[in-house]
């Protein structure tokens, strides 16, 4: 996949995705990033008009630095609204920030949304945790989180990105993403009630005298 140098300079300070939110477990489709999609082909939302408030803004800065990003607010959206990682623990949180490519929304000081990438750099990227706050979706903040990922400098040549989505695929096609064409030779393990076993662990030591 080619990025043009606009295209990086553009996103180099700041850049951001989300999408998401409380119902049933989900169940989409494995993603794959295809190669060859020119940066031309894509579309590029402009700023967004509002924050997570309501306030009209003028600017949406996006952000790689993981120590910027308000965790205390990206862990509540994640373990309470998305709807594939609720009652995520927040120290599982931490150490699933600590070990990827975070990307974060902001208008002004204020998060208002958040995506993260897990990657080798080299080889393999693994997009996820793509969310938007409530009040600030609809102004394509979560295309602009993906569009900043896709063209972050340390993610170009890779060999296979992957995600999985449930409703969003408009949006994931638009950089290149589509279905496995191939997908009887996917496989995966899925824990899906991992969060509820650690939180009742969890829940079951504090009440041991």
């Amino acid at each position: 996949m080619r990025i043009s140098a606009g295209e990086r300079a553009r996103w180099a300070d700041d850049r951001t995705t989300g999408v998401p939110t409380k119902g049933r477990e989900p169940r989409g489709l494995f993603v794959f990033l295809q190669p060859g999609v020119k940066d031309e082909d894509r579309s590029h939302d402009g700023p967004a008009r509002r924050t997570a408030g309501g306030a009209v803004m003028s600017t949406l800065s996006i952000s790689f630095d993981p120590l910027r990003v308000d965790r205390a607010r990206v862990h509540g959206w994640l373990s309470q609204e998305a709807c594939w990682s609720i009652g995520l623990g927040r120290t599982v949180f931490e150490r699933a920030v600590d070990h990827s490519l975070v990307a974060s929304a902001y208008v002004g000081d204020e998060q208002v949304g958040f995506a993260r990438v897990v990657t080798d750099r080299a080889t393999f990227a693994w997009l996820c945790d793509v969310f938007v706050a409530p009040a600030a979706r609809g102004q394509g903040i979560g295309t602009r989180l993906v569009a900043a990922l896709v063209a972050h400098p340390d993610l170009q040549g890779l060999r296979r990105w992957g995600l999985r989505t449930r409703d969003a695929n408009a949006l994931y096609e638009r950089f290149g993403f589509m279905a496995p064409a191939e997908p009887q030779h996917a496989m995966e393990r899925h824990n899906s009630h991992v969060y509820a076993k650690t939180a009742s662990a969890t829940a079951a030591d504090r009440n041991t005298p």
